[in-house]
């Protein structure tokens, strides 16, 4: 599937493939890198699979989830340049889980709420990732 490079903090060189497009599966590049595991890089990491393309999904942090990976320890730190996220302990999500799901793979309902906590979307990505084969 796509191969998940955790805390990758350098900037990303590629190389061009030739005009003539040499790639086993006839596209002028045959890998791909997508930038950050959360909801977006996730799913483009799965697309992109699905076109026999070879993934490298590179992450910051240590893991997948992107904005909704909350971290308590830096909730107060206002100097912690590493923070990219607003996230805070009590967020719920404005929008009801049905509608945030991606439509090959709803929410489960853990907790009976339609808008949940932000720890239920993180849970939803982690699944996600987990079941096609993104976080390993």
């Amino acid at each position: 599937m796509a191969k998940l490079l955790r805390g990758t903090r350098r900037m990303l060189r590629g190389t061009q493939a030739s005009a003539s497009g040499s790639a086993s599966c006839g596209r002028p590049y045959s890998s791909v890198a997508v930038v950050g595991a959360g909801a977006a890089g996730l799913v483009a990491a799965r697309e992109l699979a699905r076109e026999n393309l070879h993934v490298t999904l590179f992450e910051r942090g240590s893991e997948v989830g992107g904005t909704w990976v909350y971290n308590e320890e830096a909730a107060g730190d206002k100097s912690a340049y590493h923070i990219h996220s607003s996230l805070y302990k009590s967020l719920r999500v404005n929008l009801p889980k049905e509608i945030m799901g991606y439509s090959d793979f709803p929410f489960v309902d853990r907790t009976g709420m339609r808008y949940c906590k932000h720890l239920e979307v993180h849970q939803y990505l982690q699944d996600f990732a987990s079941f096609f084969g993104i976080d390993r």
